[in-house]
């Protein structure tokens, strides 16, 4: 037998270590009622709907979810920070900003899809944040720029894609769910909050409200950062494109999320499709190497 060189085993080794990051039965447990435990990057643990073929897939084998995103929050976040979680999903960015808070933190997150919400609070409650530390609050509802009852529609098995603005037309031809839920402005719902240092705002189309509704809450946060998802053309169907982009450069400072770091950006020249944006008051030039 030919002996092994020291590339040979270097490449066997890091097999090994794929292999043990990312194996769904090192990384994940299935308990029932299509429910499966995950265990996180960074040690914590998640409730995630096993049926979720995007998000719950893809944090059930790799135990992560948009390194970028994930990089940036880690950077921003300190200890006694208050993080507000707008679609927060499963929670994955909640169970991330959780450990960096720490038990003077405050955790805020919105989620509306009740099953998701339910499994929010399990993870919430498994990690300690709403009982032993008492650091975090789930919000029921949808967020945006009034307070109402509006259809939410999603598709069990991707409920990352839940939005208000699916046409009846692919609701019908796609097979959607419905359910009504409770719409409110943030500065209803967190009228309370002194302030908040890092808001994450993923809310498939609906971003332009939810900044809308946030004013009070932005005007009383000078040190407030916001995590983006800007999709131009999707935006473009819910209002003026522009006025957007006008109102979120009177605060802030806007800047592109990519897999090095953040870079300074005119919002008004990025090509269709999603892009993360990181608003700040000031420039960021935060640098990252993404494993």
């Amino acid at each position: 037998m030919k002996p092994s060189t020291e590339a040979d085993l270097l490449e066997r080794i890091k097999a090994l270590e794929d292999l043990v990051r990312y194996a769904p039965g090192l990384r994940s447990l299935y308990i029932g009622d299509h429910t499966c435990l995950v265990r996180l990057k960074n040690g914590r643990r998640l409730y995630v709907d096993s049926r979720d073929i995007n998000h719950g897939q893809e944090l059930m084998v790799t135990g992560r979810w948009e390194r970028a995103n994930t990089a940036l929050v880690e950077r921003l976040l300190a200890p006694g920070d208050t993080f507000v979680d707008v679609g927060a999903n499963f929670g994955y960015f909640s169970m991330v900003a959780g450990p960096l808070i720490g038990a003077k933190g405050k955790l805020h997150c919105f989620e509306p899809i009740p099953r998701v919400a339910e499994l929010l609070r399990q993870s919430l409650k498994a990690n300690g944040y709403l009982h032993l530390h008492g650091i975090a609050s789930v919000h029921e509802c949808a967020v945006g720029a009034r307070s109402d009852t509006v259809q939410l529609r999603f598709k069990e098995g991707d409920y990352s894609g839940g939005s208000l603005f699916v046409s009846d037309s692919r609701a019908k031809a796609e097979t959607f769910c419905a359910v009504d839920v409770p719409l409110k402005r943030l500065d209803d719902a967190l009228k309370k909050l002194s302030h908040a240092d890092l808001v994450k705002i993923d809310v498939e189309g609906g971003e332009m409200a939810v900044v809308e509704g946030m004013a009070e809450l932005i005007a009383r946060s000078p040190r407030m950062r916001i995590l983006l998802e800007f999709n131009p053309l999707s935006l473009a169907k819910q209002g003026s494109l522009d006025g957007f982009i006008d109102r979120i450069e009177r605060d802030f400072r806007v800047h592109r999320v990519s897999a090095d770091g953040t870079h300074a950006c005119n919002p008004r020249e990025l090509p269709p499709g999603n892009h993360y944006l990181c608003l700040a008051r000031e420039v960021l030039a935060l640098r990252w190497t993404l494993t």
